[in-house]
């Protein structure tokens, strides 16, 4: 739990310091604040981190760290039992790695469908999400 609450120091410090006109940089320390804030349990808190990363990665274009970022608001909405949002979530990524020739995201994000549709009612879509991912 330290390692969480140094890694939040840590963005919170660079959040201050924000670079004009840089929003990669801005958008990478709301990333670590929310993967912070996502360690320690306090999920409303990484939302909000990420869904201001997500803003910013955004501005800069790069669909794939905007992918990351969806699976990162998946899971909190999975952590929180909002399990269609994070589907949605998790299909968006999907979208976005496929358009970026993301092999290794698609994989890690179906991996994460597949947990998501393992543990509610739809066994089957997560066995072909897992089908899907090659593991």
């Amino acid at each position: 739990m330290e390692r969480y609450g140094d890694a939040l120091e840590a963005a919170a410090a660079c959040l201050k310091v924000q670079v004009d006109d840089d929003p990669e940089l801005d958008a990478m320390a709301c990333q670590n604040a929310g993967d912070a804030h996502f360690g320690l349990g306090q999920f409303a808190q990484a939302r909000a981190m990420y869904l201001k990363a997500r803003i910013f990665f955004e501005r800069t274009g790069n669909q794939v760290a905007t992918a990351g970022i969806a699976v990162a608001l998946g899971r909190v909405g999975q952590r929180q039992g909002a399990e269609d949002e994070a589907r949605q979530l998790f299909e968006r990524s999907l979208e976005l790695q496929q358009k970026t020739g993301d092999r290794r995201g698609q994989t890690e994000t179906l991996l994460h469908l597949a947990e998501l549709l393992g543990t509610s009612a739809q066994p089957e879509d997560a066995l072909s999400a897992l089908h899907r991912s090659g593991r």
